[in-house]
């Protein structure tokens, strides 16, 4: 159990009493993390539902807005580091590392973080009719790996 809370406190920003997310807990919650995936994309799901109804722009647009606030944007910070370490590298795998490890955004990250986002809101539109099931098991299968 305690692997699982650890998993749904790392992987998201949902409250997890402090009490149940044990530190020692982080080795064995890397099992869980599929669970917390699927805990994700219910929330997805959901909202992007409900948002449907009035229009499926607005339920992919929730679902996007979730999706990021959900993680934390953890995924995305990543996105805008590697964007700007390769925009700005040229090769060179020390300017690579540093312009990673820099916590500024510089318009290589912004470019692509807009992009990701407008990728994930169209796609998340396209998916509406068929159902939101594919948008559940997205988010696990992606922390399968």
């Amino acid at each position: 159990m305690k692997g699982a809370i650890a998993a749904i406190a790392f992987l998201t920003r949902l409250p997890v009493p402090q009490r149940w997310a044990d530190v020692g807990a982080f080795p064995s919650a890397v099992a869980f993390y599929p669970l917390a995936g699927l805990l994700i994309g219910l929330l997805l799901a959901g909202v992007g539902w409900a948002g449907a109804l009035i229009d499926p722009w607005l339920g992919a647009l929730f679902a996007t807005l979730l999706w990021a606030a959900l993680t934390g944007a953890l995924h995305l910070d990543g996105l805008a580091d590697l964007a700007d370490g390769l925009g700005a590298a040229h090769g060179d795998r020390d300017r690579l590392l540093t312009v990673m490890a820099d916590p500024h955004v510089g318009s290589f990250g912004v470019v692509a973080l807009v992009l990701q986002l407008l990728a994930k809101l169209v796609l998340l539109q396209l998916l509406l009719p068929h159902g939101w099931l594919l948008l559940v098991l997205v988010p696990a299968a992606a922390r399968i790996g």
